[in-house]
């Protein structure tokens, strides 16, 4: 089994983590996650003004108590718009951080009771193109950013918290 890059890697000075608002899921109900994309470099470095689903940014993969891909019932990707000038950026100055919440409906995967384990990956939808000549940008080149896995739990509907 391949392992995960190490939980503190980062691009060009950004690291993501990712946390759960809980760990005890009843069946259907949503589940939020907390992500931050965080610059621990010593420059400013700009994403995408919009942080989306899929292509648009964030990636979800959650895989069951056997580590078996649990696919989603359903597509929720975000396109972002081309990157034309440094208006379509964001900027992420030293030692800050961007943070956002994304949520899930645990009903749009097949997600029995039992043990799952979430991961999160930010991939840039940013192409390096001349509008972002002279900046620190982090782009689609730039590969994967992966918060550390997280495992959580779908409760039977008998059970409590």
């Amino acid at each position: 089994q391949e392992k995960a890059k190490d939980p503190d890697s980062s691009v060009k000075g950004v690291r993501l983590s990712a946390e759960l608002v809980g760990e005890l899921f009843k069946p259907g109900e949503t589940i939020t996650i907390r992500v931050k994309l965080e610059n621990t470099s010593k420059s400013r470095v700009y994403l995408h003004k919009q942080l989306g689903l899929g292509s648009g940014g964030f990636r979800i993969t959650i895989l069951d108590g056997n580590d078996s891909w649990v696919p989603p019932n359903f597509i929720r990707e975000t396109f972002p718009t081309p990157v034309l000038s440094k208006d379509d950026l964001q900027a992420i100055e030293p030692g800050k951080a961007i943070e956002q919440k994304i949520y899930i409906a645990s009903e749009h995967y097949e997600m029995a009771p039992g043990d799952y384990t979430l991961q999160v990956a930010y991939v840039s939808p940013v192409a390096p193109e001349p509008a972002t000549k002279g900046l620190t940008v982090l782009t689609s080149h730039d590969g994967k950013l992966e918060a550390k896995p997280i495992r959580f739990k779908i409760l039977a509907p008998q059970d409590r918290f």
